[in-house]
């Protein structure tokens, strides 16, 4: 959708520069020129003079292109989050100012006005070409970078402030009309828009890159080994390459942006231990025993010092850990559906919010239920042996040892194959655990028996990262169904974009059987008995008295 507004706003851009370039042309331009020429060449002053003289060198085409060039020597997630974008669009935008300029021939103001030397034609204005393009680039990207909204706002004003300032010091210095700087302004944000349409499809909280054209860089970091696998998007609108996940080690992904609405608080933090620990500490725990060397966390941004407050001093001892963060507003192009929503879109947008950050096989696990030892050695296991795309694996636990006493939960129910496969999986919002027997409910009103001993999933998964690029994809599809229905509930969820790859025939998925009990903690009901299973594990051996040492 905002692919067709940025086209809208190109033409609107091109129709603008055309229109004024007709102007010119004719003859047409004298009073407008007269007008604001006369107003910005009226603020003259020494001192203000001196000022301007130097921007308007910082803001030369010559000097941007060289500075972009220099991003291309800085480091890797620089030069291709900036250096790139910005160094094409600046050299695109400067090449059309010179085949326009060699086009109208329009000769510069009268050199009594001049303050400076210039040579060359006058229309448009180069400096304004070149800096708007490059401004609005970078504040695009900006806006995508993983900053505060704060941030994002002060340096996108900046940029603003910058590409204004620089494009009047044109007229300021008498080297150009204002037609020229007002044509310069449509055709930088013209050149913008159309760069910005062909580098990039689709808005992340992080970079995205549209199609396969960092593939083409000379670069060992981005050629892969093994380029296969094509697939064409809505003609050869975007190429996805395979990644390289060869000699990878497996990453853990934990789930911990939740509200806990249910819980009356942020559970995820909450300690279940005397020690003060928190069941994600048994989890990092069992994964680095198991072989895990890095985890990332899916949390909310305002909870990160919450999180720091219990890791650095515990797990990230030991292990790698890092933050990415799940918004409500991490949403396709276009789509502006988060003003009434406070409920993250779910699990699998929430391990959408890593995509940027994981080129490695990835378990996913949530941050508030407890998995046991022999599950994350199983996952593991799986993990590090397999280098076959679309081969997943699912821990499974069963029906009976899942549910709990204060209220209803939701579970995945598995259909399992005789060789131990998925065949299928059906997420169910509302089980609860009745009298004598374990029910499911989709409309609150109609129960359905479960049979006790049936298998489910807990949201423990191992997946090859191109299980990445199957969420995003189908997210937008999502949502446009979830307009349809109830866009301030639906959620997207790990288990249904699952069952859809199996079932389109391009994953399958292994069934793990845990030997290991499950706990959780959906209701504050749920705590007593997490904290007493955990002591009792501790005195048993199972682990430390303190886990991290």
């Amino acid at each position: 959708m905002l692919s067709n507004l940025r086209l809208m706003g190109f033409y609107a851009s091109l129709m603008t520069f055309l229109g004024v370039t007709a102007i010119v042309i004719n003859g047409a331009a004298g009073p407008f020129d007269a007008k604001y020429g006369d107003i910005i060449i009226g603020l003259r002053s020494e001192s203000l003079t001196t000022f301007v003289e130097l921007l308007t060198y910082i803001g030369n085409w010559q000097t941007i292109v060289i500075l972009c060039l220099l991003t291309m020597f800085i480091r890797k997630d620089v030069r291709y989050k900036f250096g790139i974008p910005i160094t094409i669009v600046a050299i695109i935008s400067s090449l059309a100012n010179r085949i326009v300029k060699m086009l109208v021939v329009r000769p510069r103001p009268d050199a009594s006005l001049h303050l400076i030397e210039q040579g060359g034609w006058s229309f448009p204005s180069g400096h304004t070409t070149t800096i708007v393009a490059v401004c609005v680039m970078t504040a695009f990207i900006v806006a995508k970078c993983d900053i505060s909204k704060v941030k994002k706002t002060l340096i996108s004003l900046g940029l603003v402030v910058l590409m204004t300032v620089v494009a009047l010091s044109r007229i300021y210095l008498g080297v150009h009309y204002a037609s020229d700087v007002f044509a310069g302004y449509a055709l930088g944000l013209a050149t913008y828009l159309l760069v910005s349409m062909i580098l990039f499809k689709k808005k992340s909280k992080t970079m995205r890159w549209s199609f396969s054209f960092l593939d083409i860089l000379p670069t060992a970091d981005v050629l892969q080994k093994n380029k296969e696998d094509y697939a064409i998007n809505k003609g050869l609108e975007m190429i996805n390459a395979r990644p390289n996940t060869e000699n990878k080690k497996p990453v853990l992904i934990v789930m911990a942006g939740g509200l806990g609405s249910r819980y009356g608080g942020l559970k995820q933090i909450d300690p279940v231990t005397e020690q003060g620990e928190i069941i994600l500490d048994f989890s990092l725990f069992d994964a680095h025993r198991a072989g895990f060397d890095r985890a990332i966390l899916i949390i909310r941004e305002e909870t990160k010092e919450d999180f720091d407050a219990r890791l650095d001093n515990g797990a990230r001892k030991y292990m790698q850990v890092d933050y990415a963060f799940q918004s409500v507003d991490d949403l396709p192009e276009g789509y502006n559906l988060s003003a009434n929503r406070e409920k993250p879109w779910g699990t699998a947008h929430a391990i959408m919010a890593a995509r940027d950050i994981i080129d490695a096989p990835f378990a996913v696990i949530n941050a508030d239920d407890y998995y046991g030892v022999d599950s994350f050695k199983q996952i593991y296991k799986f993990l590090d042996g397999n280098r076959t795309e679309g081969s997943y694996a699912m821990v499974s636990y069963v029906l009976k040892n899942t549910v709990t006493e204060n209220g209803h939960v939701a579970r995945g129910i598995c259909q399992i194959s005789d060789d131990g496969y998925l065949v299928d999986i059906v997420e169910r919002t509302q089980i609860a655990k009745k009298v004598d027997s374990i029910e499911f409910t989709e409309d609150g009103d109609t129960w359905t028996k479960l049979d006790p001993d049936t298998p489910v999933s807990m949201n423990f998964w191992g997946y090859t990262p191109t299980m990445m690029r199957e969420i995003e994809n189908r997210f937008e599809a999502f949502l446009r169904k979830a307009e349809n229905n109830n866009i301030l509930k639906d959620e997207y969820l790990i288990p249904r974009v699952t069952d859809e790859v199996i079932k389109e025939g391009n994953a399958s998925c292994k069934v793990l059987v845990s030997k290991d009990k499950w706990y959780g903690v959906t209701y504050k009901e749920d705590k007593d008995s997490v904290v007493e299973a955990l002591a009792k594990m501790k005195e048993n051996g199972k682990y430390p008295e303190k886990l991290w040492k």
